[in-house]
């Protein structure tokens, strides 16, 4: 019920809500729970969910989402060709110069994001709430 309500509406970048994250070839975890995202802030124990745009400017950024800044990425992380197919620990999602990626957070869950660029590539990662929090905040 939620996810659809989320999905029919999307909240546009807003001045001043949108976090512009330098993102170069070492993988680094970001604490998103900081973040008044949707205009609601984290709180333990309670189970919200929001829809962030991640978007690429400049390179291709590799992400993934975690419960613990203890993680790191690789974008080189892969299973060899043959072998049966696994999840990787250190294997990240992409998204490529100038595109973006929405996904469903679930902020008790997903408290750090982690981002890197490939080896000598740098970019900015722009980080928004694309929908508001269940249940739903004064933006």
């Amino acid at each position: 019920m939620y996810e659809t309500e989320q999905a029919m509406n999307v909240v546009p970048p807003r001045l001043g809500k949108v976090a512009a994250q330098a993102v170069d070839s070492t993988s680094r975890a970001y604490d998103i729970t900081a973040l008044a995202l949707g205009g609601a802030t984290w709180k333990p124990g309670v189970k919200d969910f929001l829809y962030l745009t991640i978007q690429a400017d400049g390179a291709d950024v590799y992400y993934a989402l975690d419960s613990v800044n203890t993680g790191t990425i690789s974008d080189t992380a892969s299973t060899a060709a043959g072998s049966t197919m696994a999840f990787g620990a250190t294997a990240p999602a992409l998204i490529k110069n100038g595109a973006a990626a929405e996904v469903r957070v679930a902020r008790d869950v997903d408290r750090f994001l982690l981002l890197k660029c490939a080896g000598g590539s740098t970019a900015i990662a722009r980080i928004y709430a694309s929908s508001q929090p269940t249940p739903a905040a004064a933006l």
